[in-house]
């Protein structure tokens, strides 16, 4: 069962054509959610973890979900 505010959808800009759709990792919905877009990236961020998603497929790449009473209000992505 999908929530609400709990997926992550890619559309192409030039076409409006649908991409991909995937539910973003973890428990419950997310309110403020950050997106990063980089070397053929896309970093999600909110309140309850975050995710990385290889931006032609939708694979995941990697997540936590590590429960947190921090909520980072943004994210920086660069390759090392």
């Amino acid at each position: 069962m999908s929530l609400p505010c709990d997926r992550l959808t890619v559309f192409d800009v030039d076409t409006g054509e649908k991409k991909w759709d995937v539910r973003r990792p973890g428990d419950g919905s997310a309110m403020s959610v950050n997106v990063t877009m980089t070397d053929g990236a896309v970093l999600v961020t909110w309140g309850q973890g975050s995710a990385a998603y290889d931006m032609t497929t939708g694979k995941r790449l990697w997540a936590d979900t590590t429960p947190s009473a921090c909520e980072a209000p943004g994210s920086r992505v660069a390759r090392a």
